[in-house]
């Protein structure tokens, strides 16, 4: 009988775990309605999966104590209940600053600021439990309709009070709309043409020494004459949600595209599952279900689709979410799954043998080419340790993007600017080798912010050499736009880096805006 006891008091601290869950989900899932269809089927589904693994580790835990003391408990005991709530409120508080710390840019600042509200009504929320164990604890080991009622009032709040700072859903975002032409009166001549090269993982902790000692020495090149700037990247590090961002200047709630997939439960469509917290057992176990992203689910308007409606002729390859086109201005060539057989080099190969085909036939002002070779494996992942005194995978294909910048270095024009744009660092899948390599690392934890994120390059011969202040992923569109005389539209949510080039093209040429391009 005490081992049912012990099963009754696990069950309620696992139920309670379970909706500590479906807050995080709803935090990071602000167009989720709190409609009963839509909470039910999310409910059930974390209930009766991360619910009887919460219980078995109370139940263990529960069972170990005693084993230890022989002191059975009343089927729901105040005397172990107190102290399971308060630990299962308190991680939920803390998995929820967690949470908000990591995916801020992908919420908007009304869900920014519900979701800090939420976190501070779950941390007041455990402080009260913790009070009602620890009166418990000092003044009296058995239980008492009062303060069982206090435990019971505080539960129910940790609950239900969540969900009232949480809010209503926020609108779905509309259909995508048409994008604007920018005409002449509101348009400065363009500085000179723009070769763009996009790198998925690279990360300038390992392009700076491998430079330093000559073994990239187009990246070299680069570095020593050109500009160059840490960006800011977001979550989850991961192509789609990453270069759409960079594509249309926006963060994820103006871009749409928040992770590389979808995930749906029933009436529950969620677009981000919670980190810290094992959520991507409920995809493996089938509970949600992944459903891939379509180029229609891409809001804003997209570095593409600004220069064909303004009539600049432009190259683009390996884009995610980018429709395959031919207009009578530009090319899009879209993203391809990579065949059987045929390693990420070689793939990225035959991508740029398409754009070069694309360059022979137009005179773009525009060129941008996305290389996926660093990610494809993630075998490859830069490990500060692993590769001293030795080749990896990793050293060989970097040695083929450092070809691939020179080769665009070689058609380079005196007034043509090159950008490098890595959008975010790829890092080891393993959390023992990432802790290993920043112990290793000789600027230690404190490097942290600047071995995640990604890196702008700058070359050209209207850029102004040196390292510049740390920018975002989203300045990207704002600077190339300056660079082509065009607009930057007061709805993206970078900045035109005009640091980056010399005070001779900054001086007669001042930012210009517009509300939108769409």
């Amino acid at each position: 009988m005490p081992y049912l006891r012990l099963l009754t008091n696990a069950l309620v601290a696992g139920a309670l775990g379970a909706a500590m869950l479906v807050h995080l989900v709803l935090l990071l899932n602000p167009q989720l309605p709190l409609q009963p269809r839509a909470l039910f089927s999310l409910g059930w589904r974390l209930l009766l999966t991360a619910g009887p693994l919460l219980a078995a580790g109370f139940f263990i835990a529960s069972l170990a104590r005693y084993l230890a003391t022989r002191r059975g408990p009343a089927w729901l005991s105040l005397r172990i209940l107190a102290w399971t709530t308060t630990l299962v409120v308190a991680t939920g508080a803390l998995l929820a600053w967690l949470n908000v710390s990591a995916f801020q840019p992908s919420l908007t600042p009304a869900a920014g600021r519900r979701a800090v509200v939420v976190t501070l009504t779950l941390a007041v929320t455990a402080g009260v439990l913790l009070l009602i164990a620890l009166v418990h604890y000092g003044f009296g080991r058995r239980g008492s309709r009062v303060g069982g009622a206090l435990l019971g009032i505080a539960v129910v709040a940790a609950v239900v009070l969540p969900l009232v700072a949480r809010g209503p859903a926020e609108p779905e975002p509309g259909p995508m709309r048409r994008v604007r032409a920018v005409g002449a009166p509101l348009r400065e001549p363009a500085a000179g043409r723009v070769w763009i090269v996009l790198l998925d993982g690279a990360s300038l902790d390992y392009v700076s020494p491998a430079a330093a000692q000559g073994r990239l020495p187009n990246f070299g090149r680069v570095l020593d004459g050109g500009a160059s700037l840490t960006l800011f990247s977001i979550e989850p590090r991961l192509p789609p949600p990453i270069w759409a961002s960079v594509a249309t200047g926006q963060y994820p709630p103006g871009s749409n595209v928040h992770a590389p997939v979808r995930y749906r439960g029933g009436w529950a469509r969620i677009d981000l599952l919670p980190r810290y917290a094992f959520a991507d057992l409920l995809v493996l176990t089938g509970v949600l279900h992944a459903e891939p992203l379509r180029p229609e689910d891409l809001r804003g308007a997209p570095l593409w689709r600004v220069l064909e409606s303004s009539g600049v002729p432009a190259v683009t390859a390996g884009w995610p979410l980018a429709v395959a086109a031919e207009t009578s201005v530009g090319s899009v060539i879209a993203e391809r799954e990579r065949p059987e057989g045929i390693d990420s080099v070689q793939a990225d190969r035959t991508l740029r043998t398409r754009f070069e085909s694309a360059l022979t036939q137009r005179d773009a002002q525009v060129a941008a080419i996305r290389y996926a070779a660093l990610s494809a494996d993630r075998r490859s992942t830069l490990s500060l340790r692993s590769r001293v005194g030795r080749r990896l995978p990793v050293d060989d294909i970097y040695d083929f993007v450092d070809g691939e910048v020179g080769r665009v270095l070689g058609r380079l024009a005196p007034d043509d600017l090159l950008l490098v744009i890595s959008g975010y660092r790829l890092e080891s899948p393993s959390p023992f080798e990432r802790l290993r390599d920043r112990v290793a690392d000789d600027a230690g934890l404190a490097a942290e912010a600047s071995k995640s994120d990604g890196f702008m390059l700058a070359y050209g011969g209207k850029v102004s050499p040196g390292r510049k202040t740390v920018g975002a992923i989203v300045d990207v569109l704002p600077t190339v736009l300056y660079y082509l005389g065009l607009p930057v539209g007061r709805d993206m949510d970078g900045y035109a880096r005009t640091d980056l080039f010399v005070a001779t093209l900054t001086a007669e040429r001042p930012v210009s805006f517009i509300r939108s391009y769409q």
